[in-house]
């Protein structure tokens, strides 16, 4: 698993350091690498986490993950409802789906959203 050095550093400015993002679903194991930043759909609102985050546990809603990787480039994918764990620099998600733009699934978005 690859980390940027940059992620256990003190000081700084944490929006610049990464943490491990790590994304499971019944199909298994979604992703996993370094990001700067993420943004998931909470079930009491967005929740917003960089480097070195607060330990916390969270549930999710469907909606739009958006993350923000080391090169700047940003992405956003529909996931299913589930959980995120922030620990450590690592954050792990278990979520029911997970699509990329270009490959949502109208059916399953519509049975999730109810």
């Amino acid at each position: 698993m690859a980390k940027s050095s940059s992620s256990a550093d003190g000081g700084g400015d944490d929006r610049r350091k990464t943490f491990e993002l790590r994304v499971r679903s019944p199909e298994g194991l979604l992703f996993v690498g370094p990001i700067v930043a993420l943004r998931l759909p909470g079930v009491d609102g967005h929740l917003g986490v960089l480097a070195n985050h607060a330990p916390m546990l969270a549930a999710l809603s469907c909606g739009v993950m958006h993350i923000v990787h080391p090169d700047e480039q940003r992405e956003s994918m529909a996931i299913g409802e589930g959980f995120a764990q922030v620990s450590g620099n690592v954050a792990k998600l278990t979520i029911h789906f997970m699509d990329h733009p270009l490959e949502i699934n109208q059916d399953r978005a519509h049975r999730a959203m109810g």
